[in-house]
C-alpha cells in the first residue's frame, strides 16, 4: 500500500481514478517526439473543448493553453505539464507498452499530462465557485528543445494568449527515485542549469612511426579532459553544486595514424548562475592552456542553455506545502531532496512566481538502497497512484487559491 491516505483525495479525484489510468495508458501507447507533438495536441484539445474550455492551439508549434475563466480574471494560475516522449526502445513488457518502435515515455510526461487533462476536467465543473482564472498550459519539447522558453516568447504566460497574464506558475514531475506518498518540494535551488559542452581539437598528424613531426590530437585530448575533470573538485566552493561530465570523444582514423583532430563533447550542470560562470570560465581558460603548450587549435563552443529551476517565491512554495500537508500529512514533504537533471520549467520560473515540484512514483516495494530503474531507462515505470496524488494537488491548489 502507498503511505497515500485514499480518503484525502478530493471526492472528484477519487470518482476520476479510471479516467487518470485510462488517460495515461493512452498516452503512452502512442508517444511523440519532441516538435512532433501532433496526435497527442489533438487527443488533449479534443478532450479540453469537451470541458467547455476556451483552447489555444500551435503555441510552440505543438503546445497549447486552455482556459478556464471563473468569475473573476486575476488572480490567474498558471498549470503545466510537458508533453513528449524520449528516443528509446521500451522495455517494460507492459500491456500499453509503447506501440511505436523507438519512441518512449521514459519520463512520466504521460502522468503528467492526464494528471493536468483530469485537473482540468474537474475544475472546469467548478468554474462558477473560482474566483480568478486557470491557464492549463501542455508544453511541447521539454527533452532538449527548450519548449519552454518557446512557449514564453509566444505568449503563453501573458496577455498574447487569451487576454490574461499569468499571477503565478506551478509545474510538478512525477519522480521515480522518491517513494510514492512522498513529494519533495524545497525554496530555492532545486534542479541545476544545463549547458552542452563541445571542444574541438585540431592538431596535426602524421605517421604512428613519426610523432615527432605531429601534434598528437589523441593524446593532447585525454589530457584536456583530465583537466577539466579538476575544475569540480578545485575550482568550485565545496558547499555548491556542480557537475562537469565528459560522454564522448571522437578521434582517430587507424591504428598506425596519429589523428590531426579530436571532437569532445559533454555537459556542465549548476545550481547557480555564479558556479555556472565559474565553470565556463576554468573551461575557456583550460583550453586556452592546452593550445598554448603544444601549438595547436582548441576551441569550446556551449549550446542547449537550461537555467536552473529556482523556487524563488516562498510564497508560492508554502502553497504547495500547505497542500501536501493537508492532503498526505505533514511527514510527506520531502524538503531534503532536489536534483542536478534539469527541467526547462526555469524558464517560467524566471518569468513569474510559481513552484515546481516532485511527486514520488516509486513502483512498490520500496527498498531506498535498491531504487527502481530511473528516469530514461528503457525499463521506467511509473506507479499509477501518484496519478491521484498530482491531480488532487493541482486540484486543491486551485480551489485554496482561487477561492
Amino acid at each position: 500500500m502507498s503511505s497515500a491516505e485514499p480518503t484525502k483525495y478530493p471526492t472528484e479525484v477519487q470518482e476520476h481514478e479510471n479516467f487518470l489510468v485510462e488517460t495515461r495508458r493512452y498516452l503512452h501507447k502512442y508517444p511523440e517526439l519532441r516538435w512532433e507533438e501532433v496526435e497527442t495536441a489533438k487527443f488533449l484539445a479534443e478532450k479540453l473543448r469537451s470541458y467547455g474550455l476556451e483552447v489555444h492551439t500551435g503555441i510552440a508549434k505543438t503546445g497549447l493553453v486552455a482556459i478556464l475563466r471563473g468569475k473573476k480574471d486575476h488572480p490567474c494560475l498558471g498549470l503545466r505539464s510537458d508533453m513528449d516522449a524520449l528516443p528509446i526502445l521500451e522495455a517494460t513488457g507492459l500491456e500499453f507498452q509503447s506501440t511505436r518502435p523507438g519512441v518512449m515515455h521514459a519520463c512520466g510526461h504521460d502522468a503528467h499530462m492526464s494528471i493536468l487533462l483530469t485537473a482540468a476536467k474537474i475544475l472546469s465543473a467548478q468554474k462558477d465557485n473560482l474566483n480568478g482564472s486557470i491557464k492549463f498550459i501542455f508544453q511541447p519539447a521539454e527533452e532538449g528543445g527548450a519548449g519552454a522558453d518557446v512557449m514564453v516568447q509566444e505568449g503563453a504566460l501573458d496577455t498574447r494568449v487569451g487576454g490574461l497574464e499569468v499571477d503565478e506558475v506551478y509545474g510538478l514531475h512525477v519522480w521515480t527515485q522518491t517513494k510514492t506518498g512522498v513529494v519533495a518540494v524545497k525554496k530555492g535551488a532545486f534542479m541545476a542549469g544545463c549547458r552542452m559542452l563541445e571542444i574541438n581539437v585540431v592538431g596535426k598528424g602524421g605517421h604512428a612511426a613519426e610523432p615527432q613531426n605531429t601534434r598528437d590530437a589523441v593524446m593532447i585530448s585525454t589530457g584536456l579532459v583530465q583537466s577539466l575533470y579538476s575544475i569540480v573538485s578545485r575550482n568550485i566552493d565545496p558547499f555548491e553544486s556542480a557537475v562537469l561530465t565528459i560522454g564522448k570523444i571522437e578521434s582517430g582514423y587507424a591504428e598506425n595514424v596519429i589523428a590531426d583532430r579530436a571532437k569532445i563533447s559533454g555537459t556542465i550542470r549548476f545550481m547557480s548562475k555564479e558556479v555556472e560562470a565559474k565553470l565556463v570560465e576554468r573551461i575557456e581558460k583550460i583550453c586556452r592552456g592546452f593550445a598554448i603548450s603544444y601549438d595547436v587549435e582548441v576551441t569550446a563552443q556551449f549550446s542547449h542553455y537550461y537555467p536552473p529551476v529556482i523556487n524563488s517565491s516562498v510564497k508560492c512554495v508554502e502553497n504547495v506545502e500547505r497542500i501536501v500537508e493537508n492532503l498526505l500529512g505533514k511527514e510527506a514533504i520531502d524538503s531534503q531532496t532536489r536534483s542536478m537533471a534539469s527541467e526547462d520549467f526555469a524558464f517560467f520560473l524566471e518569468q513569474k512566481p510559481g513552484c515546481f515540484f516532485f511527486v514520488g512514483c516509486a513502483p512498490e516495494p520500496f527498498d531506498v538502497n535498491n531504487k527502481p530503474a530511473p528516469h530514461h531507462r528503457p525499463t521506467f515505470l511509473v506507479n499509477e497512484e501518484s496519478l491521484k496524488i498530482g491531480s488532487s494537488i493541482f486540484v486543491n491548489l486551485a480551489r485554496d487559491l482561487l477561492q
